[in-house]
């Protein structure tokens, strides 16, 4: 009898030992989901933390390279996008895209950055209230477009002419606003 309670001890144990294990080790995972982290893919992305819609241009110029260079994102405490392409002939990261919560009080900032603002327009965007920034981003001019679309923050910076960037932009919108 006595080896027969050490051996259903010895299993309760066992089995509590491997639950707690199994717990313990989903923790990093439960928080790795709420911590910026970089994918190969958007789809990647897309699936890993079940985003329903990321938000991509149609119009593509040229001279950018697809698929993005550097894809970050998250789904907890506010879900957010941020993709990176770099020019096909210099390698240069060029335009940065980020959609996000618009309750995210602090959004992750582009590797492009903008050091200068020299003009600002509030522009409507196909129905949407838009606002156009242009400046200088890491030396180099540069336009800044945000504007909210289907429940995100947008914000496309691109080192290039404005005109590209509208087409960019206006790619991007997923229906037709009435008025």
């Amino acid at each position: 009898m006595k080896g027969l309670k050490k051996i259903l001890l010895f299993i309760a144990m066992l089995t509590a030992t491997v639950l707690l294990l199994r717990v313990l080790n989903f923790i990093p995972l439960s928080l790795e989901k709420e911590s910026i982290r970089e994918y190969k893919t958007i789809e990647d992305a897309r699936l890993d933390l079940r985003i329903d819609r990321i938000i991509l241009p149609s119009y593509f110029p040229q001279h950018l390279a697809w698929p993005p260079a550097e894809i970050f994102a998250r789904k907890k405490p506010y879900e957010m996008v941020l993709m990176h392409f770099r020019d096909r002939n210099t390698g240069k990261l060029v335009l940065a895209i980020q959609q996000a919560d618009p309750r995210e009080p602090a959004p992750v900032d582009a590797r492009i950055s903008l050091e200068k603002v020299i003009r600002t327009e509030k522009i409507d965007l196909k129905g949407r209230p838009a606002a156009i920034v242009q400046g200088v981003c890491d030396g180099e001019s540069c336009n800044v477009i945000r504007w909210m679309e289907a429940g995100y923050s947008i914000t496309v910076i691109e080192k290039g002419p404005l005109e590209e960037l509208l087409r960019i932009t206006q790619s991007m919108l997923t229906r037709p606003i009435t008025k």
